[in-house]
């Protein structure tokens, strides 16, 4: 009973703090995914650049997206119309940036919530208390994630798969072991960054929304993220070649069409409603 009651008291007051921690990175997140506001707020700045006074705390304008609706910016009065503008760009540039490792912590402490309950629940389901007390230490040490099915990122939308690497180590592996020849394979022209394979389904066409919602997450886990748009290539699987002398995971493309894409901050939020956490 005590050791139970241990276990149980162990178990509540890390779940607990587990949950806080995990309500704030959400919180964050939403907060995150409506980047595109401050970006749209610089933009009016700048049309509008004339007709904001100096020292001015907010600019009310007429929203040309929005049926020319008026919006209220608030402004930095130290700072000149053009810096304000300026400064909504930035916060936009540093919210898209921030956004991929706020989804993988999320993505991580749902998994340790999730195994802190499976761990509770075979403590709280043993009768014997010699075993009992040999679960409590296995778990008061250290455990290793549990491996994924798939390396880097997993994405399930209308029965397509689609695969996410973000280090040239889970470009490689993806590569080696997890896609084939007809699946199609996605990659900024112009920067460095994550391989994305849309998995191949057979007598079905990539429907475009699909090949946007990847070539979207191809964008956001690159180096030309902060820029919001780049020109990408794909092509299938079976027309890459690896590079030889070339750093683990490069490849040279033919057959290869381009997608211009920008970032959508929208897209990028409703495919985090497909995603695997586990």
């Amino acid at each position: 009973e005590a050791l139970l009651e241990e276990a149980r008291r162990r178990h509540e007051s890390r779940r607990s703090r587990l949950a806080a921690a995990l309500v704030k990175l959400e919180k964050k997140r939403e907060q995150f995914l409506h980047a595109d506001r401050y970006r749209h707020q610089g933009d009016l700045l700048m049309a509008y650049l004339h007709e904001i006074p100096p020292r001015a705390e907010f600019a009310e304008l007429a929203d040309y997206e929005n049926d020319n609706t008026p919006i209220r910016i608030p402004l930095d009065p130290a700072l000149s119309a053009r810096e304000n503008a300026e400064a909504c760009y930035i916060r936009y540039r540093k919210a898209v940036s921030g956004l991929a490792n706020l989804e993988d912590d999320i993505a991580s402490t749902k998994s340790v919530i999730e195994q802190l309950d499976a761990d509770y629940e075979q403590v709280r389901t043993e009768q014997n208390p010699h075993v009992i007390r040999k679960l409590l230490r296995k778990q008061n040490t250290p455990r290793q994630q549990l491996k994924k099915q798939y390396p880097g990122l997993v994405y399930r939308k209308d029965d397509w798969l689609i695969l996410v690497g973000r280090t040239a180590a889970e470009n490689d592996e993806l590569l080696r072991r997890h896609v084939k020849g007809s699946d199609m394979w996605l990659h900024t022209r112009d920067w460095p960054g994550g391989y994305v394979f849309i998995r191949n389904r057979k007598g079905k066409s990539v429907p475009l929304d699909l090949l946007l919602d990847a070539g979207n997450l191809a964008l956001f886990y690159s180096k030309g993220r902060k820029a919001g748009t780049a020109d990408l290539y794909y092509t299938q699987v079976k027309h890459l070649r690896r590079a030889k002398n070339a750093p683990k995971g490069t490849v040279l493309p033919s057959n290869e069409k381009n997608l211009t894409v920008t970032l959508d901050p929208a897209r990028l939020k409703a495919l985090e409603t497909c995603r695997d956490i586990s």
